[in-house]
């Protein structure tokens, strides 16, 4: 049986988890999501209106539903999911950002595909465009349970169009 002192640590055990009121020792389940730091994106909440309110005008109606939960996974900076490929097996990624606060700034994302550097990419984006492929990846969340960026992200990413910088 895996236990605490088994793993060396029953001098960490006391210490709170970052920003709730539970410690180590309270279950296996938090020391796992404590060690990982990945949120799965059934657990965005969505963004407080002020943040909302800025990034609205960019968007159409029929897009400020999502947007609060866009708002939420931009601002946690990285997203963990799979590209799908047409008739073959999906290959993970892990995307990951600078967070900035306002639509007309810049972000610079970074996305490697199946953990390996030489399949790593980045693209300078505006973050109202950002926000809008992360729009889109929620939308496709929502589909088929799988986090993926749309199609036009992945040509923005590979220079088929041209990037905001």
């Amino acid at each position: 049986m895996l236990t605490f002192t088994n793993i060396g640590l029953d001098s960490w055990t006391k210490l709170p988890i970052m920003g709730t009121s539970r410690t180590l020792t309270s279950d296996l389940f938090y020391l796992e999501r404590f060690i990982a730091f990945m949120t799965s994106i059934e657990d965005i909440k969505p963004a407080p209106k002020g943040q909302i309110m800025i990034y609205q005008p960019y968007y159409p109606k029929d897009k400020h539903k999502v947007l609060p939960y866009a708002i939420s996974l931009y601002s946690q900076g990285h997203l963990e999911g799979t590209r799908r490929i047409e008739g073959g097996q999906g290959i993970p990624f892990v995307a990951s950002w600078h967070v900035s606060k306002l639509p007309s700034e810049i972000t610079r994302c970074r996305i490697q595909f199946d953990g390996q550097a030489e399949l790593s990419y980045e693209i300078t984006i505006l973050n109202a465009e950002f926000i809008d492929y992360l729009i889109s990846a929620l939308k496709i969340y929502q589909e088929g349970q799988i986090a993926d960026f749309p199609q036009g992200f992945y040509r923005k990413l590979l220079h088929c169009e041209e990037s905001a910088s």
